[in-house]
């Protein structure tokens, strides 16, 4: 993701939009992404799934041995007193919120973090056992799933720092967690793109119409798993208008 300063023009919006598409035949054809250009607007066919509610931004730059990020406290105890369950598979918030922050991966052999939680678990309990002593804070780690003396702390430094970097940590209204654009403020909506690899942050330019923010990451909906739940609770795909 970039740090933009202002949302993108439709030239770019389809730009950014081809880049996360899936090449023609690489998956069903209710799967591929379907633009329409036009002189002074594209259309695309997709869902908009859910607003934020919050933003909070990461600095526009992280240095190596990002240790003193008092927006993380402000932002884990945001999670803990908006959020009951997470609405994915009622997933743990702690564990979301650390997911959420390193855009659930790793950065040793770029893998997925869930295919490994209690690496990645402790890896997180390790990274904030550091920081607290750090910033000689008295917050325990006792409510974390991970051993901080089984993880590395180094390691999960440096996945908050590729992901978090110039980006806003988001809560939606139904609940999820992610990251988006920098410039991502509450009222702007995620659309997810059916053949898109990543889901969109939009905001409101007219009744009918939106201008692209950028390409986001929201825990629990990034391996296909809007396609279950189109069709119920009135979320239907669409066509969206972006200029």
């Amino acid at each position: 993701m970039n740090l933009w300063s202002a949302p993108q023009s439709s030239d770019c919006a389809l730009q950014i939009l081809m880049k996360y598409a899936n090449p023609c035949g690489s998956k069903e054809d209710e799967q591929k992404t379907k633009i329409g250009v036009y002189k002074e607007h594209i259309e695309v066919r997709g869902v908009l799934f859910d607003v934020i509610r919050k933003s909070f931004q990461f600095p526009a730059v992280l240095q190596a041995g990002f240790k003193d990020p008092l927006i993380l406290d402000r932002v884990l105890a945001e999670v803990k007193t908006e959020l009951v369950n997470y609405p994915s598979n009622g997933q743990d918030l702690v564990d979301a919120f650390s997911l959420a922050i390193c855009a659930g991966r790793t950065t040793y052999e770029y893998e997925p973090a869930e295919e490994n939680m209690k690496q990645h678990r402790d890896n997180f309990a390790a990274y904030w056992k550091l920081r607290q002593s750090a910033l000689r804070l008295g917050q325990p780690t006792d409510d974390f799933n991970g051993d901080p003396d089984e993880g590395d702390a180094e390691q999960f430094m440096l996945d908050i720092q590729q992901s978090c970097q110039a980006r806003s940590f988001v809560i939606t209204e139904k609940g999820y967690v992610g990251l988006g654009p920098w410039i991502s403020k509450p009222g702007d909506v995620y659309c997810l793109i059916p053949g898109s690899r990543v889901p969109f942050v939009l905001c409101q330019g007219g009744d009918v119409r939106f201008r692209l923010v950028g390409e986001a990451y929201l825990h629990g909906l990034m391996r296909g798993e809007v396609y279950d739940l189109i069709g119920r609770d009135d979320m239907e795909e669409e066509t969206i208008v972006i200029w």
